[in-house]
């Protein structure tokens, strides 16, 4: 663009050279990243560390230069998917074993009429993993391009609540599974929000696992006033 000299650049100039077209202007300042970006890629690096690529919603990473090559490329995604799954997984084995150990617990106590069927946890579950090994993956690839430090603490957080939350089902303490159950809502109502600008297209992937928490809680609070 007019004006945008890469020799004498700062956070002044670079807000200058990558903003939003005004009214008027013909020129095309996604073709002006895109044009820098394959002649320069130090230049896009710092554009992308520096937080200016939130100018271009959807578009900026697409013009970074990736230096592997495609056999690489394809390789490092699969590497990733294939270690979401695996967390996804193990989370869901770790809570099957609580779980199912914790049957003998419940099975005196009052249920709310709205509780579902035993049988249908598992497929339920089972969906509910592979989104959230999804939405992981999604952070993942996109880390270097994004600022996801505090998504991930907060995925984190929700990860270890979910983690602990069986172990106080086995031991039917319902009052703390509500308060870890309401935490992970929280937590995964903050995520949502915070990956709404940069994944809009995929918070839906979240949408299930929050609407799944919120009902098992209200199951869970329902239990502590038919249990007192």
């Amino acid at each position: 663009m007019g004006g945008c000299d890469q020799s004498r650049i700062d956070d002044s100039s670079l807000a200058v050279c990558f903003r939003r077209p005004i009214a008027g202007e013909t020129v095309s300042t996604h073709g002006t990243l895109q044009a820098i970006c394959r002649t320069d890629t130090d230049f896009c690096s710092m554009v992308s560390q520096k937080g200016l690529i939130d100018y271009f919603p959807g578009r900026a990473s697409k013009f970074i230069p990736d230096q592997k090559g495609s056999l690489d490329l394809i390789k490092d995604k699969a590497s990733k998917l294939l270690v979401c799954i695996g967390a996804a997984a193990g989370t869901a084995l770790w809570r099957t074993i609580w779980v199912f150990t914790s049957n003998a617990a419940f099975d005196g106590l009052n249920r709310p009429t709205w509780m579902p069927p035993s049988w249908l946890y598992v497929p339920i579950w089972t969906f509910l993993y592979i989104m959230l090994a999804l939405i992981l993956y999604r952070m993942w690839r996109h880390a270097q391009t994004k600022d996801m430090g505090t998504s991930f603490r907060i995925l984190g957080i929700f990860w270890l609540l979910h983690l602990i939350t069986p172990i106080y089902f086995y031991r039917a303490s319902l009052d703390r599974v509500v308060v870890l159950l309401f935490s992970q809502w929280i937590a995964l109502t903050i995520l949502a929000i915070r990956l709404h600008k940069p994944f809009s297209s995929r918070v839906w992937l979240l949408l299930p696992l929050w609407l799944w928490i919120g009902y098992m809680n209200s199951i869970c609070i329902a239990m502590v006033f038919l249990n007192p």
